[in-house]
């Protein structure tokens, strides 16, 4: 093939210690808002079909990666129940259901015969319920009759908006079957389609008035105003970015098989050797391996590939821009008659240009703090379930420290949950608990430790390094610049000598020369978070003791769940806040 190694693409259809894995599918997570009282029903039915047969041509090109609908909704009449019957045709597909009340409570809404029908038809096919109340009911008749309906009246109303806030918060993509106009009480559609914009959902139209109508993105609205819109999504980047990420993922083919395979045979032995010392059985670790250890080798192997490229492109960044001011100040002042040592500042700074570019299109730094996360998260699970916890339930999640923040997306934790979920339906997830301890104290807690001491001792030396050298680089330019204003090189013989024969020219370069190498130094580091990680290292250190002595304390199995669940708790909120961290540095141009 013209002297090119073709690579060879990771075949994924299968479990096992050679590499081979399922694709990781994807959760395409659609809520539902709209009217209850439709002008033409049928219309919008159809309407709803042909969107979601746009979606799915949309994401299902790429095959690589299987597509599951979840649909979240009130199941209110109208719209909600319309959307959540077309989506339930899909396969595979699940129904979320989200009460504003207790059940029992929202039936009163549904006073006819054939909506309580619907309604109840629907609400049996829920895998989930959750309930969203926030208040307690207004209190018993009184004398006031009108008074007492309208208290009823408010009361449901905020139920609605409660619930329609938490649909959309539940949600990647909103459909809105809906006229335009505003709301006709608190908790209408108007008001959930301005609460998911500021929540930067993609927000789908269908006209209500004219579901005839090509479905549009709703970009903004205001009251009194038609809603301001655009062309619908063509590519699966635009449409759902986290389903485009997860694909990205599942085809990566940046590890060859030759190299993974190795790496997950490492995997599996590294944790059936701490398994057989603690005591566990064979077929409770083969349980859990044969579904995660491929995942987490990969990842694992993914992410040190993109870290290593986003290192080295970030520090290229900077050191050719400090190269392209060294060759302009030095053609300047020590070689004006050389106009052609330019031309290196110009190459230097067209090869910054197309690294720069080269590493933004190749998405190194978010593939890089996605596959970290994945891989950390998987983790967990290897290491916690023989004693019947989960790292994806709600219960062990991460502290959201920084709230303002959106965090990781969403299929980096459904594909964990996913891989729990396989793994726990196995029925052999058994251990004694003191085989239990063991392994998780010797093959995780422990291991979690000496990682943080030995990252931290590696980010803060470089640190230091960098600061020893940047104060050199600081004493030396300030030794040039007291040399310039003493007139060292300044003598009338010297100004007739040629510039690189100039004291003064020489002086006058590095004056100028390595603040900017310093800054390109200070500036490298601080891309790279290497001072901050590694004090976070080091204080995780510190945590894990304190977990390690108390995990050794412990005399029963709650005891030691107890201790693996603050222990799940702390890990994930460190790579949550790790993943907001890293997730402002991604490659900049330096101008």
């Amino acid at each position: 093939m013209n002297g090119v190694r073709e690579r060879k693409p990771i075949v994924i259809h299968a479990a096992g210690e050679t590499g081979n894995q399922r694709p990781i599918p994807y959760h395409l997570r659609i809520g539902v808002a709209g009217h209850r009282n439709l002008r033409d029903p049928e219309a919008v039915k159809q309407a709803v079909e042909r969107m979601l047969d746009e979606i799915n041509s949309i994401l299902q090109p790429q095959a690589r990666t299987p597509l599951s609908w979840t649909i979240v909704s009130p199941l209110a009449k109208g719209a909600d129940r319309i959307v959540a019957a077309a989506v339930l045709k899909r396969r595979p597909s699940t129904l979320e259901f989200y009460s504003p009340f207790a059940v029992d409570e929202y039936r009163r809404d549904f006073t006819e015969d054939e909506d309580r029908e619907e309604f109840e038809k629907l609400f049996a096919q829920a895998e989930f319920t959750r309930c969203v109340v926030a208040e307690a009911p207004p209190p018993p008749p009184s004398p006031d009759a009108d008074a007492d309906a309208e208290a009823q009246t408010n009361w449901r109303n905020r139920g609605y908006l409660r619930c329609g806030r938490a649909v959309v918060d539940a949600c990647e993509i909103l459909i809105v079957v809906w006229d335009g106009g505003a709301s006709r009480g608190l908790g209408g559609t108007a008001d959930v389609v301005t609460y998911a914009l500021k929540q930067q959902r993609t927000v789908v139209w269908i006209n209500a008035a004219d579901p005839s109508q090509p479905p549009r993105l709703v970009v903004g609205w205001r009251p009194g105003s038609p809603p301001q819109t655009r062309e619908f999504p063509r590519t699966a980047k635009e449409l759902a970015p986290g389903y485009h990420q997860l694909d990205a993922y599942n085809r990566d083919d940046a590890v060859r098989s030759e190299e993974l395979t190795p790496a997950v045979r490492d995997t599996c032995k590294s944790l059936r050797d701490h398994a057989v010392a603690a005591g566990i059985e064979e077929s409770t670790i083969n349980a859990i391996l044969d579904v995660a250890a491929p995942h987490y080798a990969r990842a694992d192997r993914l992410a040190v590939l993109y870290r290593n490229r986003y290192f080295r492109a970030t520090t290229a960044l900077y050191y050719l821009s400090a190269a392209a001011v060294t060759v302009v100040v030095g053609q300047v002042l020590l070689f004006p008659n050389a106009v052609w040592l330019i031309l290196f500042e110009i190459l230097a700074m067209g090869t910054a240009v197309a690294l720069w570019q080269w590493s933004r299109q190749a998405a190194w730094h978010e593939k890089w703090i996605h596959d970290r996360y994945l891989s950390e998260r998987i983790r967990m699970v290897l290491f916690t379930l023989p004693l019947g916890l989960s790292a994806t339930s709600s219960e062990h999640a991460p502290k959201r420290t920084l709230a303002f923040y959106g965090g990781p997306q969403h299929w980096l934790l459904s594909a964990v949950h996913d891989m729990a979920t396989r793994i726990s339906a196995s029925g052999r997830l058994s251990a004694p608990f003191s085989s239990s301890k063991r392994f998780l104290i010797d093959g995780w807690l422990k291991p979690q430790r000496e990682y943080h001491l030995h990252n931290s001792r590696r980010k803060l030396a470089a640190t230091h390094r960098g600061h020893r050298l940047g104060v050199l680089l600081f004493v030396l330019t300030l030794i040039m610049a007291v040399l310039h204003f003493a007139g060292v090189g300044h003598a009338e013989g010297d100004h007739h000598a040629a510039g690189v024969m100039r004291p003064d020219a020489w002086i006058t370069f590095f004056a100028i020369v390595l603040p900017v190498w310093g800054a390109a130094m200070h500036a490298i580091t601080n891309q790279l978070e290497l001072e901050r990680i590694g004090e976070r290292s080091k204080r995780m250190a510190r945590v894990l003791d304190l977990l390690i002595e108390r995990a050794e304390e412990t005399e029963s199995a709650d005891e030691l769940r107890d201790v693996v669940a603050e222990g799940l708790q702390v890990m994930g909120t460190e790579n949550y806040e790790w993943w907001i961290l890293l997730s402002f540095r991604q490659p900049v141009l330096p101008v």
